[in-house]
């Protein structure tokens, strides 16, 4: 396997975990990074990567230890 083959396995599945977190995120209520792995049956690292990113883009906001959706999204 090549690296850009490996890069581009690594991209598809961040974006399978983002799609599977976009889902269960809450505008509502602040969600710990423990809860939206339980509820999603991902493991905590893949949960945090997304969480990561979407921080990064502004798709969700941080109190503490726990994340939701801004509320203008």
């Amino acid at each position: 396997m090549t690296r850009k083959q490996k890069n581009s396995t690594v991209s598809a599945t961040l974006n399978d975990d983002f799609v599977t977190i976009d889902g269960i995120m809450s505008f509502f209520r602040y969600k710990t990074v423990a809860e939206l792995a339980k509820e999603s049956g991902l493991d905590t690292k893949a949960v945090s990567k997304v969480i990561k990113m979407m921080l990064k883009n502004g798709d969700a906001i941080k109190r503490g230890r726990a994340y939701k959706y801004p509320n203008g999204r």
